[in-house]
């Protein structure tokens, strides 16, 4: 009985779209009966508006009566109560799994508990502004686990909001990412900020500012465009593609550093920064790295600018990052692409 049991196929997760599914179109994955099956599903407002198939190896008479499955699944607003078609389960079974795959994207609930062995799994852009608005509220992660669970797009959003607030970074030290953040090898592309007249210190990227416990790794960002302006000579203006700034190491820590590593490759990335009269950061990872910050094996490829417009400050551009702080680790790191101060 267990081995007949273990080879039976068992149904997908059910899920429902509801509130907490953000508007768009996401590609789902399931294992139909000869291979992968992959939908795009379409949310708006809550509700599913539409399902097509993007590819599929499933036999063609089996398949014909699986895709009878979009129109319940539609009805349900998810997979919730509808079954298999009876003939074509396991076709079936691979479009319920693709569509929750999906509906698991469009959500902004993170899968995992936050631990080492459990994270939280960011898998979609609408999860990833999820975190950064929690990170916002004060959410700080702090020995916790954050992982990426696929490549998440940007290009979508017109201008990333940073994970963290972005303020001076001692105003705000309990709405700063303090966690881990393991990138899994995966991407995120086409991130996008545009800040222009900023009124008081600012910094962005990815992150705004990294707390000095955090720890970032195995993540690539690519096709970054990043531009950051201040409006008076007391503004500091600083932009990375992966953070702006980064807390000083606690004064208590072991040889003064504050992050074990960051594991972080960036490719093909644009950034550029102009400030007013102020002092400006622009790098290709982080526009300042603060006391006791370990950055290694990471690459960058950015064209920088960083400028002093009214010539009364200093302006720093890098491209791994704009300056260093003491006790700082750079190691196994190299940049290309072109940078100017």
């Amino acid at each position: 009985f267990a081995m007949v049991f273990s080879l039976l196929a068992l149904p997908a997760q059910a899920a429902k779209a509801d509130a907490s599914s953000v508007d768009g179109t996401y590609i789902g994955t399931g294992a139909g009966r000869n291979g992968d099956i992959t939908l795009s599903v379409t949310i708006a407002d809550g509700k599913i508006t539409q399902i097509e198939n993007v590819s599929n190896k499933e036999t063609p008479k089996y398949w014909a009566e699986a895709v009878k499955l979009f129109d319940s699944i539609l009805a349900a607003n998810g997979t919730d109560g509808v079954d298999a078609v009876s003939g074509a389960t396991l076709s079936s079974d691979g479009i319920l799994a693709a569509v929750d795959d999906a509906l698991a994207k469009a959500s902004t609930q993170l899968s995992g508990s936050g631990t080492e062995a459990d994270p939280y799994v960011i898998s979609s852009a609408a999860q990833l502004q999820a975190f950064a608005a929690l990170v916002d509220a004060g959410n700080t992660y702090a020995g916790q686990y954050v992982a990426l669970g696929a490549d998440i797009d940007l290009s979508g959003v017109d201008n990333w909001n940073p994970i963290g607030a972005e303020a001076k970074s001692d105003t705000c030290l309990d709405k700063l990412f303090a966690g881990t953040f393991d990138g899994r090898g995966h991407t995120v592309s086409g991130l996008k900020i545009r800040v222009a007249g900023a009124a008081s210190e600012t910094n962005v990227g990815l992150f705004s500012t990294l707390g000095n416990t955090a720890v970032v790794k195995n993540l690539n960002l690519t096709d970054a465009d990043i531009s950051l302006t201040g409006v008076a000579d007391t503004i500091q203006c600083r932009a990375g593609v992966l953070a702006g700034d980064t807390v000083n190491a606690a004064a208590k820590d072991s040889g003064g550093r504050s992050h074990d590593s960051i594991g972080v490759r960036i490719d093909s990335c644009s950034a550029t920064v102009a400030g007013q009269n102020g002092m400006v950061w622009a790098a290709g990872l982080v526009g300042r790295s603060q006391i006791g910050v370990c950055i290694t094996n990471c690459w960058t490829d950015a064209a920088l600018r960083a400028e002093s417009l009214g010539g009364t400050k200093s302006a720093y551009a890098g491209g791994i990052t704009g300056h260093t702080g003491n006790y700082a680790v750079l190691a196994n790191c190299a940049a290309f692409g072109t940078a100017y101060a």
